[in-house]
């Protein structure tokens, strides 16, 4: 799959740079004659999936953090009582 060419680092640039260097346009996007060139050249407009993190596996990793089970052990008493007045 190509990557189009930026004249900076594509964050950096502005709406205009990016429509221009995409060949788009802002307001109307793709026209119907683009979208098969543009998807043989890059490629679907899709995320990949496979390999996520189980949801009981996220949330057994904070449970166990140390800096979690630190915050929840309960305060022991004081080891000297505070004077009375």
């Amino acid at each position: 799959m190509a990557t189009p060419e930026y004249p900076k680092h594509p964050f950096l640039l502005s709406a205009q740079e990016v429509e221009q260097t995409l060949e788009t346009n802002v307001d109307n996007g793709l026209s119907s004659s683009q979208i098969p060139q543009l998807q043989q050249k890059y490629g679907p407009n899709e995320l990949e999936v496979g390999g996520a993190i189980a949801w009981y596996t996220i949330l057994i990793r904070q449970l166990a953090n140390a800096m979690v089970l630190v915050c929840f052990q309960p305060n022991p008493p004081p080891r000297h009582p505070l004077p009375r007045r």
